[in-house]
């Protein structure tokens, strides 16, 4: 049991300390629209494409229940969901180039509008850096169909 608790603790210190370098770029479109129309072309896209969205976070609710724990008075958003969907193809790719990257895997578009100025709507993802050479084909492929969801989007 020691055993495999170190190998925990090494694994964990492993993916800690690879995250600042898996997601250097983050990339923002901002457009005037309506949160809800922008959130469900973004859902289309990615359901168009044949991908399977893992979950929906729901942020502007959680940091909204959580504001007064830790003394903050006003919200940030209006409206924040993070929408998680994967590639079998591409998680696969990404893991035989190196097991670690199975870390990137559901990927991530956040969808916002501010409280301040809830007119704009912001569309933000974060393309991964490749941990090592065998990753970096496999890893572009993340952005590229980021982008092309976003694309289909029509933003």
């Amino acid at each position: 049991m020691k055993t495999n608790k170190k190998y925990l603790l090494l694994l964990l210190c492993a993916v800690f300390a690879l995250q600042p370098v898996l997601a250097k770029h983050i990339t923002t479109v901002i457009i005037e629209a309506e949160y809800e129309d922008v959130r469900d072309d973004i859902i289309d896209s990615v359901k168009g494409k044949g991908l399977n969205i893992a979950g929906v976070f729901h942020a502007s609710e959680m940091l909204s229940n959580t504001k007064s724990v830790f003394n903050f008075r006003r919200d940030i958003y209006r409206n924040a969901e993070i929408i998680e969907f994967c590639s079998a193809g591409i998680s696969q790719d990404i893991s035989r180039a190196n097991h670690l990257n199975i870390l990137l895997c559901p990927f991530k578009i956040a969808v916002y509008n501010l409280e301040k100025d809830p007119k704009k709507v912001y569309v933000v993802w974060a393309a991964p850096e490749a941990i090592d050479d065998r990753s970096k084909k496999s890893i572009a492929k993340i952005g590229g169909l980021i982008k092309s969801i976003i694309e289909d989007a029509d933003l």
